[in-house]
């Protein structure tokens, strides 16, 4: 029996794994080097809260601004789990 979340990309699982390992993470955290990818990074981290698998909370910064931090959901840690073990295990990026 097939999950709804097998067919999520490489990125998406990417990010779910380094959320998983950190507990949170900010969107320079998942760009993986890549700064220029922000825009494609913000649009995988706003797919994945559309499925319920994120949840974004504002961490306060100096003054009155706030940045975007990302945790995982129930549903997120389940999936999440599952692929750091397949990665842990026996795959690599």
């Amino acid at each position: 029996m097939k999950t709804k979340y097998t067919y999520l990309t490489k990125n998406s699982k990417r990010i779910l794994y380094t959320i998983r390992k950190k507990t949170n993470v900010s969107t320079k955290d998942v760009c993986f080097g890549k700064f220029g990818k922000k825009r494609s990074v913000q649009r995988t981290l706003a797919n994945l809260k559309k499925k319920g698998l994120l949840f974004q909370d504002n961490a306060p910064l100096r003054g009155s601004s706030s940045q975007a931090v990302y945790w995982l959901t129930h549903e997120g840690i389940k999936i999440a789990d599952k692929i750091v073990k397949e990665i842990d295990d026996y795959k690599r990026w």
